[in-house]
C-alpha cells in the first residue's frame, strides 16, 4: 500500500446486467481493455528484446536524472525474473513507469514494460498457490481518499462491478488501511473510505490471482496483499459511515470479470483463437481505436515477423490503411495476403474465405456491387464447405451479400439473405450478439426501403432489445435503433 499518497488508483465501473461493451468511447470499455490486454501481454515473448526496450524507454524517461540512471543500470546488471515482487515494492522506477502507463490507460507504454509484467504476474502466480492450497476464506482492507463525485459513482448501483486501473495493494491488517484512508477533515473535498473485500479462495480458483508479498516487501509490517492487473469487485452492501466519518464499503472478489472479457473476445476480436499473441497486441490496437498505434505496429512487424503469420500481417495493415483511406494501398495488402495463403503448400481454406471477405467489403464500399458478390460468394462457398451453414463466419458473409443485393436495389435477395443470417444465430446456442444486432438492422433498414414499417419497427425493436441487455443505456448502438425506430 506503499505511496497511497502519490497513486490513487481510478476505479472503472461495470453494471452488473452488462455483458461487453463495444467502443471505447463507453464508460466501461476501459475496464475491457485492461482485461484483454493482460490477456494479451502475458503471453507475448519474454526475451532479451522484451527487455532492452523497457530499459530503452526508462533511460529515455530519466535521461536527465543521474540517480535513477544509476538504477536502471543496477537492474540491468542485477535483476532476476524471480525478484520482480521486490523491485515492485521498492518504489523503484519500474514501479513508478508501470503505474503510470496503468493510470494513463497508455496500452503502448504497457506494451513497452510487457517484461516486468509478466515476471510479476508470474510471481504472483506461485505466490497465489499457497492461498490455493490453504483454501480458506480472507478478508483484505483497503484505504481511499476519494472526491465526492468518484464517491458517488463508484456506489451508484447494487452490485456494480468495480476494477481498478492496474495492480491493487490491500492489507490483511484493517488498521494499516484505515491510516490510509485518513479521516475526513473541513480542510480536504476528499472522502475517507476503507474497503474490505472478502475473497473466496476456493471459489475463486485462479481467475482472480493475489498474492500475501510481505515477505518481499520494503513495508513488511503492512501485511500487503497485492491483486494482479484485471482483479474485478462487486458491491455487496449499501456503504455506511462510522462515527469518525470514515464511509465503509464491502465487496467481495468476483470472477464475474473473466466471463465478461471472454464473451467480449468472442464476439468482437474476430479469429482470435487462431492468432498468436504477437498479432492480437496489433489487433488489440485497432479495436480500441488505436488505427494508426495498429498500422505503426504492423509495419514494424512486417519488417522483422520472426515467425509470424505474414498473411495476416497483411490484413491487418489493409484493416487500418482502410480507415485512413488509403484504398490503392488497402488494396496491395489484401492481394498479397491472398497471395501467400492460396500459394502455401498447406490449404487454409477459413484464412483464404475471410481475406475474400475483406476484398468483397473492399469492393463493396467503392459501389462496386457486382465485384463485391463476386468475392463474399467465394468466401461464402469456402465457409460452407469447412462450417457447413452454421457458424458466425457463415453470417457475417451472409449479412455482407445482404447488404450488396440492397446496395443494388434488389430488396427481396437481401431479406432472403439476412433472414438466412439470422436464422443461423436463432438456432445457435452461443450466438454472437454484435453479428445478430447488424443482421437486425439491416432487415429493418431493408423493410423500410420497402415500405414496410410494421417490419421494419419489429426489426427495430429487436435490435434495441439485444443492444439494452448487453450496453449502457448512453451507448450510441442504441442510441441509434431509437432514432431508427423513431424515423419509421
Amino acid at each position: 500500500m506503499k505511496i497511497i499518497q502519490e497513486q490513487l488508483q481510478s476505479f472503472r465501473f461495470y453494471r452488473h446486467n452488462q455483458r461487453y461493451i463495444r467502443k471505447l468511447t463507453d464508460t466501461s470499455a476501459e475496464f475491457l481493455w485492461f482485461h484483454v490486454f493482460k490477456d494479451v501481454v502475458i503471453r507475448l515473448p519474454h526475451d532479451v528484446h522484451a527487455k532492452q526496450e523497457m530499459l530503452d524507454a526508462s533511460r529515455h524517461y530519466y535521461r536527465n536524472n543521474i540517480q535513477e540512471l544509476k538504477r536502471i543500470d543496477e537492474f540491468e546488471r542485477m535483476y532476476q525474473s524471480e525478484e520482480a515482487i521486490k523491485w515492485y515494492t521498492k518504489n523503484s522506477f519500474v514501479y513508478r513507469l508501470i503505474n503510470k502507463a496503468l493510470r494513463t490507460e497508455d496500452v503502448e507504454q504497457m506494451y513497452t514494460f510487457r517484461y516486468f509484467i509478466q515476471d510479476l504476474y508470474l510471481a504472483l502466480v506461485v505466490k497465489h498457490k499457497v492461498f490455493k492450497e490453504y483454501g480458506e476464506p480472507i478478508t483484505v482492507y483497503r484505504g481511499l481518499r476519494l472526491i465526492q463525485s468518484e464517491f458517488n459513482e463508484l456506489t451508484k448501483d447494487e452490485k456494480q462491478l468495480v476494477s481498478m486501473n492496474g495492480y491493487l495493494s490491500t492489507s490483511l491488517t484493517r488498521r494499516v488501511a484505515e491510516i490510509y484512508a485518513g479521516e475526513p477533515t473541513s480542510m480536504s473535498d476528499k472522502l475517507s473510505v476503507l474497503l474490505e473485500i472478502d475473497c473466496d479462495v476456493e471459489k475463486l480458483g485462479d481467475t482472480v490471482i493475489f498474492a500475501d508479498i510481505s515477505s518481499e516487501s520494503h513495508f513488511r509490517d503492512e501485511n500487503e496483499i497485492l491483486f494482479d492487473i484485471g482483479a474485478t469487485f462487486q458491491l455487496t452492501a449499501t456503504p455506511k459511515q462510522n462515527d469518525n466519518g470514515v464511509w465503509n464499503l464491502t465487496m467481495i472478489a468476483t470472477d464475474e470479470g473473466r466471463t465478461i472479457v471472454r464473451k467480449y473476445i468472442d464476439d468482437h476480436l474476430e479469429f482470435s483463437r487462431d492468432m498468436s499473441a504477437k498479432i492480437m497486441f496489433g489487433v488489440l490496437l485497432y479495436s480500441m481505436g488505436k488505427y494508426d498505434s495498429s498500422l505503426s505496429y504492423f509495419n514494424k512487424l512486417i519488417e522483422n515477423p520472426e515467425g509470424e503469420d505474414i498473411a495476416l500481417i497483411h490484413v491487418h495493415i489493409a484493416r487500418a490503411l482502410d480507415i485512413r483511406g488509403d484504398k490503392n494501398n488497402e488494396w496491395k495488402h489484401y492481394e498479397y495476403a491472398y497471395k501467400i495463403i492460396t500459394e502455401t503448400e498447406s490449404k487454409r481454406f477459413e484464412d483464404e474465405a475471410r481475406v475474400l471477405l475483406h476484398m468483397g467489403i473492399f469492393c463493396f464500399d467503392r459501389d462496386e456491387n457486382d465485384r463485391a458478390l463476386e468475392y463474399l460468394t467465394r468466401a461464402l462457398h469456402v465457409f460452407e464447405q469447412v462450417y457447413g451453414d452454421t457458424g458466425a463466419e457463415v453470417a457475417r458473409a451472409l449479412l455482407c451479400i445482404g447488404g450488396c443485393y440492397e446496395q443494388k436495389g434488389d430488396y427481396d435477395r437481401a431479406i432472403e439473405f439476412n433472414t438466412r443470417a439470422l436464422k443461423i444465430h436463432e438456432e445457435c446456442a452461443n450466438p454472437n450478439h454484435l453479428i445478430q444486432y447488424q443482421v437486425l438492422i439491416a432487415l429493418g433498414n431493408t423493410y423500410r426501403l420497402q415500405c414496410k414499417y410494421e417490419d421494419a419497427l419489429v426489426q427495430f425493436q429487436r435490435a434495441l432489445d439485444i443492444r439494452t441487455r448487453t450496453l449502457p443505456e448512453y451507448h450510441s448502438d442504441i442510441a441509434d435503433c431509437l432514432s431508427l425506430i423513431g424515423k419509421t
